[in-house]
């Protein structure tokens, strides 16, 4: 019972705390050593529920009825937290009661998510659209990095060839332009010589 999420209380008849929980400190911010021996509904009475409840409780367990329903507790700080309850008597070999155990879940944050359904709703429709979300992100970035990659490779993939005869930068000029006159000279340099070819190639024809 110490690994439960729920505050586990063990009450006597009498109503006071015999033993509580590790949990009850992480809801109440009260110490095991603060809450045995006391009055759980004077240890964490809000003040909105009038007496005549309590003692509406407090009968029905007597007779030997478990009690559920939801109790606006106070914390140790004087925050106020919706608790879910479950009061279930425990009885002797005669039948009195002679325990009660306490079963108390914090609701605050489920009723808060109640209260705003729309932002609930969008949550879960973003939680299911996520995987295809994802998807399409990641093939932008992909995308746009192989663009990226494209434009600073361009340049380099074009002065390769004439990186041995690179002018000396701080002579002036442009790298990119020095790259697009090299090739260009290659270019008509490899004209020239197909033309000069070709000649050669007709010439020799006439003499046969």
């Amino acid at each position: 019972m110490n690994a439960a999420g729920d505050v586990i209380l063990i009450i006597d008849r009498d109503f006071r705390i015999v033993w509580p929980n590790p949990s009850l400190t992480e809801l109440t911010g009260y110490a095991e050593a603060e809450a045995v021996g006391k009055d759980p509904r004077v240890l964490l009475r809000s003040g909105l529920r009038d007496p005549e409840f309590y003692r509406e409780v407090s009968a029905t367990i007597l007779r030997g009825e478990s009690w559920r329903g939801e109790m606006t507790n106070r914390r140790k700080d004087g925050r106020l937290d919706l608790e879910g309850v479950l009061i279930t008597p425990v009885k002797d070999d005669k039948g009195v009661v002679e325990y009660l155990v306490s079963l108390r879940r914090d609701l605050t944050a489920q009723r808060e998510m109640e209260a705003h359904p729309r932002h609930a709703q969008k949550m879960e429709v973003v939680g299911q659209l996520w995987p295809a979300l994802r998807v399409v992100l990641m093939s932008g970035y992909v995308e746009e990095t192989m663009q990226e990659s494209a434009r600073r490779n361009r340049w380099r993939f074009l002065q390769k060839p004439f990186r041995a005869g690179r002018p000396d930068p701080r002579a002036g000029g442009s790298d990119e332009r020095d790259g697009e006159r090299r090739c260009a000279r290659a270019l008509s340099d490899r004209s020239n010589l197909s033309g000069g070819d070709e000649s050669r190639s007709s010439a020799s024809q006439q003499r046969t």
